[in-house]
């Protein structure tokens, strides 16, 4: 069964946790996309989303529209 595309608006332990379910349960790096923020409480996160191999950017949402558009089916978590 294909995954659908997630979308992961998060930061901090909160985003932290959300990955982790996210990749128990097995979705592919390729299929997660996350918008997080760069600010000093948010390094642990910024590093797992780095050692999982997962797209992320700490610009705002509104800047990459195409990049969610993209993202036919996506679930958006926040």
């Amino acid at each position: 069964m294909k995954q659908p595309p997630i979308i992961l608006c998060a930061f901090g332990r909160a985003g932290q946790g959300a990955l982790r379910h996210l990749v128990d349960a097995g979705y592919a790096p390729e299929t997660i996309r996350v918008f997080t923020i760069d600010d000093e409480k948010n390094r642990d996160f910024i590093h797992d989303l780095e050692k999982h191999g997962i797209w992320y950017t700490t610009e705002s949402v509104n800047k990459h529209f195409e990049t969610v558009q993209k993202q036919k089916g996506a679930y958006l978590l926040s």
